[in-house]
């Protein structure tokens, strides 16, 4: 009952003024305590709405991204949601490789297949992607999209 009643206080801290009580580090934004609060109580529909409420205004957040990749790409198994985020965190975060990797699989899913080449083609120069998942990625990419 009383994280009922936090949840209750937090969500009106936060309609109360959003952008306030997004402060860093996460342990201190109401929006990461939400969505803490929400996890543990098996909702995780509502755990990632707050990632996406704190998203609209976060910029520089790279942690409530990955958090809505993560669900895009693993529970909800939705690429269009997870290339948003995953084109927002090139932003924040470009020399990532695992979100290079995850955004060319996504552009792949989603038919967004120049993206899927760029991202193929950016990953041919980490020098620990594995080039012949790359190639296998840049050719179904090639293919799909109509050029030999």
């Amino acid at each position: 009952m009383s994280k009922n009643k936090a949840i209750e206080h937090l969500e009106e801290a936060k309609r109360l003024s959003p952008v306030a009580v997004a402060g860093h580090p996460p342990q201190g934004n109401v929006y990461y305590q939400l969505a803490k609060l929400h996890e543990e109580a098996g909702d995780g529909e509502k755990a990632i709405a707050r990632m996406v409420e704190l998203a609209r205004f976060a910029a520089e957040d790279p942690e409530c991204r990955q958090r809505i990749v993560r669900y895009a790409l693993e529970v909800k198994k939705d690429p269009r949601m997870a290339l948003k985020y995953l084109d927002e965190l090139m932003y924040i975060q470009p020399f990532e490789p695992q979100f290079h990797k995850h955004l060319a699989r996504a552009a792949l899913e989603t038919g967004e297949h120049d993206i899927a080449i760029r991202e193929n083609t950016i990953l041919l120069g980490f020098p620990d992607a594995n080039p012949r998942q790359v190639r296998l990625g840049l050719a179904k990419s090639y293919l799909a999209k109509g050029e030999k």
